[in-house]
């Protein structure tokens, strides 16, 4: 047991000489280079951009060099000169909290600053790595420690005058490394909504968003006015985007057609039973848009349902939290009669809520080649008699049967035919 410590505590040596040398890397190559290129990155942007790396350098120097003199000198509490350094590791939450700001700055600057970009050439053709992956570094490092004190614990006897010292140590790590996970999952969120926004092509929204989560992706069929159609859904915790796939591919990635964003604050999903000629089938409905989709299976109908309704709480969750801070600015600045007023708006009884929601909620269009008569006074549809849908309850009507027009609340300002 002690043979296979003695193991881990070498594992643990090396890999922090591997580190710090990264560590030295980025400051060597790329930090002090920044900063003696004052045109390249302000200064501004490069204390963003390499935050706090320099302290943790200098700390992590530190807990080499008396890592290598406690095995030099043979002292067997490896656990205690790590311990001393513990509390000093809370660097490394500023550094994470810094991260992801610092990773949309490098690829903004390789985007749209040519010399940044030819500055970053010239450092690797000096020998530099590539800094995005020396910047992530630190973030990995505090996991690994974990993963290697779980190990170091292990393999000390309880009865090791080590232990009790490896045991705090890993406690007080594990806390640093619940932050650093994190922020590499803020990190992983934050490039695949990129990587969405990339994809999409045509008059597309900003869609990063404090907050905002990416959940799933994938084909559903579309039953449009016409006929059916694949349409390609990216779900969010707030909202839910749909497209059409091109045949065309950038740099391998394949590329959608953007089509529309729907808020999911006042969305419903209503489950459709199956019959013999539909299946899998289930209906989204939005304040601007409601329609039928269709899933490939079974399951995936049941896994879409389920988490675009986990987001739909979600969203709710996060609307109603705005109209508080809503309601608690109206406070400082309004009368107490003007703030009942918002508090009814805020605090709204559940029944009231529903009943609102519903109204709001446009409604299913009958697909056109489903009827070949009016679904109101059953005449035929010609070329003269035409069909028209209607925009309240989304039926196949003839002219005579939607001659009037009125403003309904889903349809913005004009007003729409309406039977």
């Amino acid at each position: 047991m002690l043979a296979k410590r003695e193991m881990i505590i070498q594992e643990i040596l090396q890999t922090e000489r591997t580190y710090c040398s990264q560590l030295n890397q980025i400051v060597s190559d790329y930090l002090v280079p920044f900063r003696t290129e004052g045109d390249k990155l302000s200064r501004k942007n490069i204390d963003l951009m390499f935050s706090n790396i320099e302290e943790i350098n200098n700390l992590n120097q530190r807990i080499l060099n008396d890592m290598e003199a406690a095995i030099q000198s043979g002292n067997s509490t490896f656990g205690e000169v790590f311990m001393k350094l513990v509390p000093f590791l809370t660097l490394y939450k500023q550094y994470c909290a810094n991260h992801n700001q610092a990773s949309m700055l490098y690829n903004t600057k390789m985007e749209t600053s040519a010399k940044f970009y030819y500055f970053i050439l010239k450092l690797k053709e000096q020998g530099a790595h590539d800094l995005p992956s020396l910047l992530i570094t630190p973030i990995q490092r505090i996991p690994r420690y974990r993963l290697l004190f779980e190990e170091l614990v292990k393999t000390t006897p309880v009865s090791h005058p080590d232990y009790n010292v490896c045991h705090e140590a890993l406690l007080q790590i594990q806390g640093i490394a619940e932050y650093v996970n994190e922020s590499i999952r803020d990190r992983e969120n934050q490039e695949a909504i990129a990587k969405v926004q990339s994809s999409l092509i045509g008059k597309v929204p900003h869609l990063w968003m404090p907050n905002r989560k990416f959940i799933k992706e994938g084909v559903l069929v579309k039953l449009c006015r016409r006929e059916p159609k694949r349409r390609y859904f990216f779900l969010f915790t707030d909202i839910m985007v749909y497209a059409s796939m091109l045949d065309t591919t950038v740099s391998n990635k394949t590329q959608y057609k953007y089509h529309r964003l729907i808020p999911l604050s006042k969305c419903m999903v209503k489950e459709i039973d199956d019959t013999e000629v539909m299946q899998n089938a289930f209906q989204i409905l939005s304040e601007k848009k409601s329609f039928m989709v269709f899933a490939e299976s079974a399951r995936d109908k049941s896994d879409w349902i389920e988490k675009i309704n986990e987001s739909i709480k979600q969203a709710a969750k996060i609307q109603f939290q705005k109209q508080q801070s809503k309601a608690a600015v109206t406070k400082q600045s309004s009368s107490s009669s003007v703030l009942s007023e918002e508090k009814k708006d805020v605090e709204a009884p559940e029944g009231e809520k529903k009943e609102e929601k519903a109204d709001d909620i446009a409604p299913v269009w009958v697909p056109d080649k489903l009827l070949k008569n009016c679904m109101l006074c059953s005449v035929k549809f010609t070329t003269i008699n035409r069909r028209h849908h209607c925009r309240r309850c989304g039926k196949l009507v003839c002219n005579a049967c939607s001659s009037q027009k009125y403003k309904l609340p889903n349809t913005g300002t004009a007003p729409v035919w309406v039977p």
